[in-house]
C-alpha cells in the first residue's frame, strides 16, 4: 500500500488478538485462527465494523466500536 499510494499516511484498521500467556507471544501471534476466531471475523459485527470504516472513515468507527 505504502508503494502504492506513494507514501504512509492512510488509516490503518487494527485488529487486536488478545494474549494467550500460555504462549510465547511470537508463537500465539502466528499461530493459526481457532474456530472461535474465524467465526468471529465472519461475523456480521465485524463485518459492520469493516464497513463503518470504509464508508463512515475512522473516527465514526473508532466511536461507535472502539
Amino acid at each position: 500500500i505504502i508503494e502504492s499510494i506513494g507514501g504512509n499516511d492512510f488509516c490503518r484498521l487494527k485488529i487486536g488478538i488478545g494474549h494467550d500467556n500460555r504462549f510465547e507471544t511470537k508463537n500465539y501471534v502466528l499461530s493459526k485462527l481457532d474456530k472461535e476466531m474465524i467465526d468471529y471475523l465472519n461475523s456480521d459485527v465485524f463485518v459492520s465494523v469493516i464497513d463503518s470504516f470504509i464508508k463512515n472513515g475512522i473516527d465514526v468507527t473508532m466511536n461507535k466500536y472502539n
